[in-house]
């Protein structure tokens, strides 16, 4: 059976390198330009199709 030392070193070491390598490997998703949608009020789910625009701002 290993030591508590050697396991401890172990998993000092197993989430030192998740943390390393995590980030790395989401930095690399990336879209292709022809999966992307044109209209960027599609992409979002929570937009209002019915809104009306910012009430605060006077039309002109």
């Amino acid at each position: 059976m290993m030591s508590k030392e050697t396991l401890k070193k172990l998993g000092i070491f197993g989430v030192s390198f998740g943390l390393i390598a995590s980030p790395l490997a989401f930095g690399d998703m990336h879209e292709d330009p022809a999966t992307q949608q044109a209209d960027p009020a599609a992409a979002d789910p929570m937009a209002d199709p019915n809104a009306q625009g910012d009430p605060a701002v006077p039309e002109q």
